[in-house]
């Protein structure tokens, strides 16, 4: 279904028929904005609503627009959307900083210019038919010093302009950079030297609480006698009264506004002053402008409603479009290694901190830094995503950090979370591998290895003999379907975790049967998003091959898991005689595990012996890439031949690395599952009483 805009607002047919061509079913009301009740009625069924300054998003429209997620502005200024309230549920507020900058600051030139000259006053007096000629007595600009309060987009501009028309620059700018202000040409100072050296003050500064009345009385006072002001940014940065007191009494020399206060603006003490030129609040009005930003608007939320790239949002780091699909999986990773922590953590959070190595440190680490607090907190808060999950964090009083660095291990890049509660510190890593899907790579310090499902168990132990049985044994005997199996461990004897993808929900009273055992510390339940579905098919992936489920053979259903307790009958699995080598004489604790879990619990015997032990009899690790310890694919109907040769072809896959494993070693495997699965009904009955 296309998303849907709301445009409450005057703008072009023109940006109204971009939305069209991008997908975006548009419905346009450009008188809408004005009528505040039909405008909450209606709003719940957009996702976006695109305006300039006449809709008000107020809070309370904000609350009705239950489906929102995205508002446009059609101009710099947002002073008309509740930001903090949008941020709250999670709705981007966009707005479009470059369209109009141009024309802002070519009518603070101008303003500069008609209050040096008298221009509007000497224009009035002479169409009355007065030739006051030495009335109006104006100054030059050249050499002048100009001040510039904001070096952002606007100011920056009106810099290049003034250094053209041969002044001197200064510009305050907190965030302004020494580097910077010597590419622009400009003279960066603090504020009170600017405001004792400028000839001319121009400010160029959004209106936050730091910035609101940065021209006060105080600072009025200490500007050089004779100054001419200009206000093309906002009204309230200036404090009016006193300003037209410092023009009576003659401190200050002229001034030039085309913002105020209160807007529109019928009255104001700055009004039938002499040399205060005034214009409502025409700094982007100009052909040019208006279509600019018009179109701009559309474009940004037709990109981020279809392709998901967020461009000049003032509540979320942006993400271009060309940037989403390489952020994407690295994005669903965040989320996962927030939501793991989240879920798992029983204690209140008191600092995060976020390592990005390799070459996720190069990516946009804001975006994926929302991503994961979004992932964190939404155990607690149902409804939080990118936008609200800072806003969330900061408001708990939560310590957030990043730390970036160069690569430093085995992986391209990965992403590590560690946070510290109350009680003790949590840590997990994933990374993404080159079919785009999140692995967990770490857990507590612990390395492994493992799928992200969308139901997990997470079982935090004691390395004793018997846990892989007695998990098995239980979750079998409650039903719940395994479809891989991750285990970890510092030490033996020592912290041992392990990961279960299952395929259901697991029930309460399956999980205190598992918290009840006494080496069991912990046992969570996680839910990491929606299952896994084929895109080309537009149905659920091949189950894996389970130990529980029924899985059709040439048409047959056979057991799973009792087809599972008939292979760990089988001694001959396995010619041991063939895997004796020096190397394995070297790992004898593994060979005597490999036994143990073929004459074990029959529910994970065959996962312990595809997925985990014979890797690491081959290869020093059973971390191994492309395909070892991912579950077999045996997908339902699959046939006896296909099968079996699936299950051949997968055992290699995951044995052949370092050309130590040999032919010889499959051929048995083939044979055995070969004659196990002709037995099909057979296998019932074989496996019954186990």
């Amino acid at each position: 279904m296309a998303p849907r805009v709301l445009v409450s607002d005057e703008l072009s047919e023109t940006a109204v028929q971009i939305f069209r061509d991008r997908g975006v079913e548009v419905d346009f009301q450009p008188k809408l904005g004005k009528d505040k009740e039909k405008l909450a009625e209606i709003i719940g069924n957009y996702d976006g609503l695109a305006i300039r300054s006449a809709t008000k998003a107020t809070e309370k429209l904000i609350a009705a627009a239950t489906n929102l997620k995205v508002i446009g502005r059609a101009g710099i200024g947002v002073d008309n959307v509740d930001i903090p309230a949008a941020s709250r549920r999670g709705i981007i507020v966009m707005n479009t900083p470059f369209g109009n900058s141009i024309t802002t600051a070519e009518h603070a030139i101008a303003l500069m210019f008609a209050v040096a000259r008298q221009i509007p006053a000497a224009d009035a007096s002479t169409q009355a038919g007065k030739w006051e000629k030495s009335k109006f007595m104006g100054v030059e600009i050249t050499g002048k010093t100009l001040g510039v309060i904001g070096a952002g987009n606007i100011g920056s501009i009106v810099c290049s302009r003034a250094i053209g028309l041969k002044m001197h620059v200064l510009a305050y700018d907190p965030f302004l950079s020494k580097e910077r202000a010597e590419e622009m040409g400009v003279t960066k100072v603090e504020l009170d030297e600017l405001l004792a050296k400028a000839d001319f003050i121009t400010l160029h500064v959004p209106m936050t609480d730091k910035t609101r009345g940065i021209l006060s009385k105080e600072a009025l006072a200490k500007t050089k006698p004779g100054v001419r002001i200009v206000n093309c940014a906002r009204g309230g940065l200036v404090d009016e009264a006193a300003l037209a007191e410092a023009i009576k009494s003659g401190h200050v020399a002229g001034a030039g506004f085309d913002v105020f206060e209160v807007e529109p603006a019928t009255e104001s003490p700055l009004f039938g002053l002499p040399n205060v030129v005034c214009t409502p609040h025409l700094g982007a009005s100009t052909t040019e402008a208006q279509e600019n930003v018009a179109l701009q608007v559309a474009e940004q939320m037709s990109d981020y409603l279809i392709k998901g790239a967020v461009s000049n949002a003032i509540n979320m780091p942006s993400i271009t479009a060309e940037e989403a699909p390489i952020l994407k999986p690295f994005i669903k990773l965040a989320d996962v290694l927030g939501a793991f922590v989240g879920q798992v953590t029983e204690s209140a959070i008191k600092e995060i901190e976020i390592l990005y190595d390799g070459q996720t440190a190069q990516m946009n680490t804001k975006a994926l830094t929302s991503a994961l607090l979004a992932g964190l907190i939404r155990s607690q808060v149902s409804d939080v995503n990118m936008v609200s999950a800072p806003i969330m964090i900061k408001e708990k009083g939560i310590v957030l950090s990043e730390v970036k660095r160069d690569k430093t291990g085995v992986y391209d890049g990965y992403i590590k979370l560690t946070v510290t509660t109350e009680n003790q510190t949590r840590s997990v890593a994933g990374t993404v591998f080159s079919d785009g899907k999140p692995r967990f790579i770490q857990i507590k310090g612990i390395n492994m290895d493992a799928d992200v499902g969308a139901n997990m168990i997470y079982i935090a132990n004691t390395d004793v003999p018997g846990m892989i049985g007695f998990m098995g044994t239980t979750l079998g005997e409650g039903g719940v379907n395994i479809a891989n199996f991750q285990l970890g461990r510092d030490k033996q004897g020592g912290d041992a975790i392990a990961l279960l993808y299952v395929d259901e929900p697991i029930k309460q009273d399956v999980l205190d049967k598992l918290i009840a055992h006494s080496a069991i510390r912990q046992a969570k339940p996680l839910n990491l998003g929606p299952p896994r579905t084929d895109e080309r098919r537009g149905r659920q992936r091949p189950r894996p091959f389970s130990f529980f489920g029924p899985v059709g053979f040439d048409g047959s259903q056979v057991d799973a898991g009792r087809l599972v307790a008939l292979i760990a009958r089988e001694q001959s699995l396995f010619a041991f005689s063939d895997l004796r080598s020096r190397r394995q004489r070297e790992r004898q604790d593994d060979v005597r595990d490999l036994r143990r879990a073929i004459a074990g619990t029959a529910a994970v015997c065959l996962y312990r012996v595809l997925s985990y032990h014979l890797p690491r009899l081959f290869h020093r690790t059973c971390q191994l890439p492309g395909g070892a310890g991912r579950p077999l694919a045996v997908e339902e109907g699959q046939g006896l031949s296909g099968t079996v040769r699936l299950l051949e072809d997968d055992l290699r896959r995951r044995l052949w690395y370092g050309r130590r494993f040999r032919h010889r070693h499959v051929l048995p495997v083939r044979h055995q599952l070969e004659r196990l699965f002709r037995q099909g009904g057979a296998g019932h009955r074989a496996a019954d009483g186990l």
